[in-house]
């Protein structure tokens, strides 16, 4: 019987764990938030609008906080939406990483191709 393949161990690459296989971030981004349970379905549609940037999950309806789990190198992105909500609905954010410059990985130069 053959085995299960493995799954893509992480390595830490310059402060972001990134898959050993592919290179794709291995962990995506958390930003925890409170606000009041009528403003939530108003959060989630705005996430929607913003290309649907992540998605918004209630932790404790108690306590009104939500976490919004987004791809990594989303956080400039994520600021803006934000921004955009605070203009909508009021909320406290808790904890949100600060927002780093998005940069992508230099493309490799292709061999010059002969006719």
């Amino acid at each position: 019987m053959p085995t299960s393949p493995t799954r893509n161990t992480c390595e830490q690459d310059a402060g972001e764990p990134r898959s050993t296989e592919r290179g794709f971030p291995c962990r995506s981004g958390r930003c925890y938030l409170r606000l009041a349970g009528r403003d939530v379905a108003m959060a989630k549609f705005e996430l929607e609008a913003f290309g649907h940037l992540g998605v918004l999950s209630v932790l404790d309806r108690w306590e009104s906080v939500a976490v919004i789990t987004y791809a990594p190198g989303m956080q400039a992105m994520l600021a803006r939406y934000l921004e955009a909500l605070a203009e909508l609905i009021s909320f406290e954010v808790l904890y949100c990483p600060p927002a780093k410059p998005v940069t992508t990985p230099p493309r490799p130069a292709h061999a010059a191709r002969t006719p």
